[in-house]
């Protein structure tokens, strides 16, 4: 029988080392959108489709992420019409997603995401 040994359970530590080394490597404007969120602009605005849903896509101006939201138009009698989102899917980039660390995430990835972008502020003022 052969021998399986059991790798060690990932430890909070490791996992943000992790994640933390995985961000340093990030480009610019992958780290501003992960800080600040995307600035999203409309590529393609609203347009129904053959199911009979409302479809628009829309595309980050700094890392060039594709989000396509997909609507339903509410039509209900004596209510006002309305557009109730079904779904969202992203397209990112190549290189914008980081592989996960292993288990589950029990830290918040937006902290250390502001410390790197704190620490590459701090490296371009010193070279001013």
């Amino acid at each position: 029988m052969a021998n399986t040994k059991k790798k060690a359970p990932l430890t909070r530590d490791k996992a943000e080392r992790m994640v933390a080394g995985a961000l340093h490597q990030l480009p610019e404007e992958f780290l501003a959108c992960r800080d600040l969120r995307h600035a999203w602009k409309v590529q393609d605005n609203f347009h129904e489709s053959d199911n009979g849903m409302t479809t628009r896509t829309l595309k980050c101006v700094s890392c060039e992420t594709v989000r396509t939201d997909v609507y339903s138009v509410l039509k209900t009698p004596g209510m006002v019409p309305r557009m109730e989102k079904v779904s969202t899917s992203y397209a990112y980039p190549k290189g914008y997603q980081m592989r996960q660390a292993p288990g589950p995430r029990i830290f918040a990835v937006s902290q250390l995401v502001r410390y790197e972008t704190l620490l590459r502020v701090l490296a371009a003022t010193k070279g001013r």
